[in-house]
């Protein structure tokens, strides 16, 4: 089995790493293929440093449009789901809109303030409905997640997204506590970060592609140097061997193939 574990040279050697190895591609389909050398891309332009504003967009968050906000899915939820009240706190509540504070995304700016605001309503969606004990995690500044602020902290899509996720976990095991977690398609460990938070003695073992599990393995091994992380390439993931009390697929079953399911 080809695990990758918690181990990181130098910040040059890894990323000159990662620029040899990611373009391997999974047995998984199209979709992974161009979401990998998507993510392969963007990672030799930008590094790792700004993950939470270039390859989350890939993932759990979204960029808001007009369009977005009053026609689709998420805005007319967000928008049906809270008080007008909450519309306008969250419209008329001080961010930063210049550009330095949002490079290197490039939005026009009143895409920036949409953003903020459903951001915020997000935010207090979960705070109805999701984990409190997630919600109380801090949003972690590795990864440069974008400047929203609201009730005097940093929030993100992905922590109030997390929140709603780790509530149907909490009841799935309904007071029990996990010692071996298994993820499939972790992203860049947004859902990992709360499941390692909450369940400080379970260890973990992600199997997902390349360059994805790569950037998981930096985001993770960073936040918990000492947590017991295990990193499975997709490609081995029929080996392994350790059984599993909580597994986790966040967004990733539909991505694949019968044949892979």
């Amino acid at each position: 089995m080809r695990c990758l574990r918690r181990t990181m040279g130098n910040r040059q050697t890894w990323e000159q790493s990662l620029r040899a190895r990611g373009r391997e591609m999974t047995d998984g389909g199209k979709f992974w293929e161009d979401l990998a050398a998507e993510h392969a891309d963007a990672l030799e332009v930008h590094g790792f440093d700004s993950v939470k504003r270039v390859q989350a967009l890939r993932y759990f968050t979204w960029r808001w449009g007009m369009r977005r906000a009053l026609l689709g899915h998420q805005g007319r939820y967000l928008l049906t789901h809270s008080w007008p009240s909450s519309w306008l706190r969250a419209a008329l509540g001080r961010v930063d809109l210049s550009e330095g504070a949002w490079a290197p995304v490039t939005w026009p700016r009143g895409e920036r303030w949409l953003y903020a605001i459903a951001t915020r309503l997000a935010w207090d969606v979960a705070r109805r409905h999701g984990s409190p004990a997630t919600l109380a995690l801090p949003e972690p500044a590795l990864g440069s997640p974008f400047p929203i602020h609201w009730r005097g902290r940093l929030i993100s899509q992905d922590l109030a997204n997390t929140a709603l996720e780790m509530r149907s976990i909490e009841e799935a095991l309904d007071g029990r506590r996990p010692d071996h977690v298994l993820e499939l398609g972790a992203g860049y460990g947004r859902t990992a970060y709360a499941v390692l938070s909450n369940y400080p003695d379970a260890s973990y073992t992600i199997v997902d592609i390349r360059p994805a599990i790569e950037i998981s393995r930096w985001y993770l091994t960073a936040l918990f140097p000492n947590r017991d992380i295990t990193f499975v390439d997709g490609a081995d993931a029929d080996s392994l061997a350790r059984p599993f009390d909580l597994a986790i697929s966040i967004s990733s079953l539909q991505e694949m193939t019968p044949e892979v399911v």
